[in-house]
């Protein structure tokens, strides 16, 4: 836990087996009250807090041709629905390289989170920028523009290292027959493909061995923090290390599908997840959560197309901002009409006698509206404010002693209207040039 924790840095906090040498230069260390619990005891107590009916589908497919190491082309998609109680989601997201442009669609989205999801089925396109010495641009276009080449050729270093990791920890596996076969193999029809099936568990006694050599692979050691961990080989030679693995035994199942040739076709795995006594909305019910990798058509040659009307990326965040900024503006003509209606009650209540004055039904300028209570200092700054933030000319007045009307036009659309009848609303539509029956808002 300390290793993994926050500032650990292992040449001023010393760990050897169960001794741990703190030195001046440790800084904070947090350790818990409590060891962590086994993955599938903490996602046991999670599940206090999930509703009765819960169910979710994740699936994530990827094509790519890894022949040109220079600049493949390759597709990904991510598909997911399900159901959370009440609420239900789907999203389906699809991203493309072709060439040095990428591309992205959002077919499915949640809306409440983002107003990307408005720009729903269409194709963006992005081209990488270089970064210019002017000036430095914050924005999440330039970000992504500028550093998706470098996420690229991080991600295919961090993707070699891993592959000889993987390599040489099947490898070590093999070594010391850490999986058995449970069942005899056997022929399956796995959609439209005949493959062979493996019913795995993993031999306990040879975790040990196994680990031992692990830690002693460079590759492995300096890509996968755990397996640098003498700690983790203490827990597997403890009596508790003994009761959860039974507890995951009983309770996970993991089978492969090879094809004729060999290759691993298809890969599952599968956890059952108990809820406790204390999640009593779900007594009487089991989780079961599958992972399942599908690999076919390798070393086959695989085309990316160019999607069709692909609008630049940057457009599509110009446009954002913009709304962003008419939402802001209509936000603060709604409050600046607030504020108005309590200088324009504070002016009837001073009047001797009380009275809204007198102003001519006018449509345009601010400057103009000049009579009763619309010459008062405030109400005269706040015109000035919306003529500002919406355009000069879209504002109209008026007033007739026991009665007043007042409105602008907003910045996305309609226009907002407040009155002497303390009505404060936005109506669709463009700003009236006439007078509204009665005298007030419609």
């Amino acid at each position: 836990m300390l290793r993994n924790g926050y500032a650990y840095n292992a040449s001023t906090t010393r760990i050897s087996g169960n001794t741990i040498v703190f030195t001046k230069d440790s800084g904070y260390q947090f350790i818990p009250g409590n060891l962590p619990e086994p993955l599938l005891l903490q996602w046991s107590d999670a599940l206090r807090n999930l509703p009765p009916d819960v169910s979710g589908k994740v699936s994530i497919g990827a094509t790519a041709s890894l022949r040109n190491e220079g600049s493949p082309d390759w597709r990904f998609a991510v598909k997911a629905q399900g159901d959370v109680g009440d609420l239900s989601y789907k999203v389906d997201v699809e991203a493309r390289r072709k060439d040095n442009d990428y591309y992205f669609i959002i077919n499915n989205f949640p809306s409440i989170l983002g107003t990307i999801t408005s720009y729903k089925g269409q194709w963006f396109k992005v081209t990488p920028q270089t970064a210019t010495t002017t000036g430095r641009s914050f924005d999440s276009f330039s970000s992504l523009s500028s550093n998706i080449k470098s996420y690229e050729a991080n991600y295919k270093v961090q993707r070699e290292k891993v592959a000889q990791a993987i390599g040489d920890i099947v490898t070590l596996a093999d070594k010391h027959k850490l999986l058995t076969i449970t069942k005899p193999v056997r022929r399956e029809k796995v959609g439209n493909r005949n493959l062979y099936r493996y019913d795995l568990s993993i031999k306990k006694e040879a975790m040990i061995p196994f680990y031992e050599d692990l830690m002693t692979k460079d590759s492995i050691t300096k890509n996968l923090s755990i397996v640098n961990d003498p700690g983790v080989l203490q827990y597997l030679k403890s009596a508790e290390f003994d009761t959860v693995f039974n507890y995951y035994n009983a309770n996970t199942w993991l089978t492969m599908w090879t094809d004729s040739a060999g290759y691993p076709a298809r890969i599952e795995y599968r956890l059952r997840v108990v809820p406790p006594d204390t999640a009593t909305q779900l007594r009487g019910k089991q989780v079961n959560v599958t992972f399942v990798l599908e690999i076919a058509d390798i070393n086959k040659g695989k085309s990316v197309d160019v999607p069709p009307n692909a609008r630049p990326f940057e457009d599509v965040m110009k446009e954002v901002s913009n709304n962003v900024r008419g939402v802001a503006k209509d936000a603060k003509i709604e409050a600046e009409f607030s504020s108005l209606r309590t200088a324009a009650d504070m002016y009837y209540d001073s009047a001797k006698p009380m009275s809204y004055g007198n102003q001519v039904w006018h449509v345009g300028a601010a400057s103009a509206c000049v009579g009763g209570m619309f010459k008062d200092a405030d109400t005269q700054r706040l015109f000035a404010d919306i003529d500002v933030t919406n355009g000069d000319g879209k504002v109209f007045c008026q007033a007739s002693g026991e009665r007043y009307i007042a409105g602008a036009d907003l910045v996305e659309s309609g226009w907002f209207c407040v009155d002497s009848e303390g009505v404060a609303k936005k109506e669709t539509g463009t700003l009236p040039t006439a007078l509204p029956k009665g005298g007030a808002c419609p």
